[in-house]
C-alpha cells in the first residue's frame, strides 16, 4: 500500500513538475465541478442517501487521517494540465469530526458540505451543500501530511487529481 502511495505522490509531483506557467481556471476546491456541468438531482439524492447510510453505519467514528488540522491544495491536474506551482495558495478544505467540510481561500469559507470517509475502501464521497453542485467521490492516497486525492467516476466525469498539504487550524481562522 505504501508503494502504491508513493507511486502515486510521484506522480502527482513528475506532473507538476512538468505543468506549464500561467494561469489555470479557477476550480471550486471541494469538488472541481465545472460551473456549466448539469446537476444530476437523482445522483445527488442516491448520494445523500448513501452517505446518510455510511455514516450511519460508521457509528459516528471519523478519522484523524482526514480531519485533522486543515488541508491546503498545492497542485490540481484537471484531466487535461497541472495548475502552475502557487496557483491554489490560500485554497483550503477542512474536513470535521461530524462529517461535515467548509472551503475557502485565506481566511474566506467559501462553501460547505457533508463527506465521509471509508478507512477499508479508502473512498471519499463529498456532497456540497449548494444544491446547484453535483457529488464527487474520490480515492484517496496519504503519506505522512500530504493526501492525494484521485477522481473515480462513480457520479459522474472526474478526471481530477490533487495534492493537498496538512496545515495547522489556525494558519486560516482568524
Amino acid at each position: 500500500m505504501k508503494y502504491l502511495q508513493l507511486i502515486c505522490l510521484s506522480f502527482v509531483v513528475f506532473l507538476a513538475a512538468c505543468a506549464n506557467s500561467g494561469n489555470s481556471k479557477a476550480a471550486n476546491t471541494s469538488k472541481n465541478n465545472d460551473d456549466a456541468e448539469v446537476v444530476d438531482k437523482d445522483k445527488r439524492s442516491s448520494a445523500l442517501s448513501i452517505l446518510d447510510y455510511r455514516i450511519k453505519e460508521s457509528d459516528g467514528k471519523t478519522f484523524p487521517v482526514v480531519e485533522a488540522d486543515i488541508w491546503e491544495y498545492k497542485f490540481v491536474f484537471d484531466g487535461n494540465e497541472m495548475s502552475p506551482p502557487g496557483s491554489y495558495d490560500g485554497q483550503w478544505i477542512d474536513f470535521k469530526a461530524d462529517f461535515s467540510y467548509d472551503y475557502g481561500k485565506n481566511s474566506t469559507v467559501e462553501g460547505s458540505g457533508r463527506y465521509h470517509y471509508s478507512l477499508d475502501s479508502s473512498l471519499m464521497l463529498m456532497v456540497d451543500d449548494d444544491e446547484n453542485k453535483n457529488p464527487i467521490q474520490y480515492e484517496t492516497k496519504f503519506a505522512g501530511d500530504v493526501m492525494v486525492l484521485v477522481g473515480n467516476p462513480e457520479y459522474g466525469p472526474n478526471p481530477y487529481q490533487m495534492k493537498l498539504e496538512r496545515v495547522p487550524d489556525a494558519t486560516y481562522k482568524q
